[in-house]
């Protein structure tokens, strides 16, 4: 997924709406993980595959999404192959990858913070 965004003022006319609505299934899911106050969350990647208009390639998009409190906690009940079908808004975080030669890397992940989700049959 690439995200490209811009700042400006907004006006009171702006209807600005972050919200995506994304199918697929689970292809890695994360341990539920607890933070040092005591909130839940879960990170996993959902494969969503997608067909040319004429069917002849499968496109193949991984999106990264994380859950958090009560959602995390039932997400984290599913394991790889489930299909679900998840809500919610596109985010990104800066957070710092400790290289094997010691250096500290400054990174940007872009995920899906999942609001709602339902398990499909």
């Amino acid at each position: 997924i690439y995200v490209f965004t811009y700042f400006d003022e907004l006006s009171d006319e702006d209807n600005v709406n972050n919200e995506a609505l994304i199918d697929g299934r689970i292809c890695k899911i994360n341990d539920l993980r607890t933070t040092k106050s005591g909130k839940h969350n879960i990170h996993f990647i959902l494969a969503n595959n997608l067909h040319s208009q004429d069917n002849e390639k499968r496109l193949n998009s991984y999106i990264p999404c994380i859950a958090w409190g009560k959602i995390a906690k039932e997400i984290e009940k599913y394991s790889v192959n489930t299909k679900l079908k998840v809500k919610g808004q596109l985010h990104s975080r800066e957070h710092m990858k400790k290289l094997e030669n010691g250096d500290v890397e400054i990174r940007i992940a872009h995920e899906l913070l999942v609001t709602e989700f339902e398990v499909e049959k």
